[in-house]
């Protein structure tokens, strides 16, 4: 693993590891017969993570990282190998993680390491990520706060909620800097009751979350019961006020 939190390597310690190729020479091989691009974020990747299944607390939510695949062929006795990907407007975007729950959406990198979101029926691919290390660090925040409760409760805000939450003594709003990138920024408060994400998008609009404990007074409270809808997370539930 590269210079990833203590949170994140509990969470892949915890993963279902399968058996990928990682042998150098297999990798430029495999590459070089389907007219890939050798990129240095593909073989830094399949080295480190390829093979790696991590689910977010006990829920389905979580990702298989995989890019380069093989399976025995009794047939040839030999391996068959797999590798997907896309060329866009000159770069390769290679499929490096797929959703346990819904293969419609699933992750691409790029030749710098950056991660995407892509799904079938749209070309092109939206940033989420700086690096796969970025993108594992924000999934082992969820699963962090899904081992601490199993049920939460999210809505959107606004940047004039944040900024009454930061001014707010009983919060101490704390940055995640292992989650923090050029794309996003994750904050929690200093009882671990609620934490905050916000995904920048190259558009230039944002994504702003709320997660707060399944006490439903608690996200009253945050929005000072102007609040009309939340939804629960993982699990989908509806809750009107």
């Amino acid at each position: 693993m590269c210079n990833l939190s203590t949170r994140a390597i509990d969470m892949l310690n915890k993963s279902k590891k399968q058996k990928v190729p990682k042998d150098d020479e297999v990798l430029f091989k495999v590459l070089k017969d389907v007219g890939y691009p050798a990129y240095d974020s593909v073989l830094k990747f399949q080295k480190l993570y390829a093979g790696i299944s991590y689910r977010l607390g006990k829920s389905n939510e979580g990702f298989s990282l995989e890019m380069i695949s093989a399976q025995f062929n009794p047939r040839t006795m030999d391996y068959d190998y797999y590798v997907d990907a896309e060329e866009i407007d000159g770069e390769y975007y290679f499929v490096c993680a797929t959703y346990h729950y819904n293969e419609s959406i699933y992750m691409v990198m790029d030749s710098k390491g950056r991660i995407y979101g892509k799904e079938y029926n749209d070309n092109k691919p939206y940033l989420l990520a700086d690096s796969i290390e970025k993108f594992i660090e924000k999934d082992a925040v969820k699963n962090y706060f899904l081992e601490k409760q199993s049920e939460w409760i999210r809505a959107s805000f606004e940047n004039s909620n944040l900024n009454e939450w930061k001014a707010i003594k009983e919060y101490s709003l704390i940055k995640i800097d292992e989650a923090c990138d050029s794309c996003s920024t994750y904050l929690k408060d200093k009882n671990d009751e609620f934490f905050l994400t916000v995904q920048r998008y190259e558009d230039g609009t944002e994504n702003k979350i709320i997660y707060a404990s399944s006490v439903v007074e608690l996200i009253k409270k945050l929005f000072r019961d102007k609040l009309k809808v939340a939804v629960g997370y993982p699990r989908y539930e509806i809750y009107k006020f």
